[in-house]
C-alpha cells in the first residue's frame, strides 16, 4: 500500500503541469519543456536518492521522500487555492 501511494503521489503533479502551463499563457512546446525537465530532474536525482538510501537506510529514505512529496502537494494546493491577482 505504501508503494502505491508513493508512486501515485510522485506521478500526481504531472497531471497538473499541463493545465497550469496553459493557464500561464504558454503553448504545447512549453508544456513539453516543463514535463521533460521534470523527467530529467527525476532521472538525475535518483542517483542521489540511492546514495542517501545507502547512507541512512531504505525506510528513513522512503519516509523522507513521502514527507517531501506531501509538502510539494500542499504547496500545489496553496497555489491553486490562492486568490487570482
Amino acid at each position: 500500500m505504501l508503494t502505491f501511494f508513493g508512486f501515485f503521489d510522485l506521478g500526481l503533479p504531472l497531471g497538473t503541469l499541463a493545465p497550469d502551463v496553459l493557464r500561464l499563457g504558454f503553448g504545447p512546446k512549453m508544456i513539453l519543456t516543463v514535463i521533460g525537465t521534470q523527467s530529467i530532474v527525476t532521472i538525475v536525482s535518483r542517483h542521489r536518492a540511492g546514495a542517501f538510501c545507502d547512507e541512512i537506510g531504505a525506510r528513513r529514505t522512503v519516509v523522507a521522500g513521502l514527507i517531501a512529496a506531501i509538502l510539494a502537494a500542499l504547496f500545489y494546493l496553496v497555489v491553486e487555492l490562492r486568490p487570482a491577482a
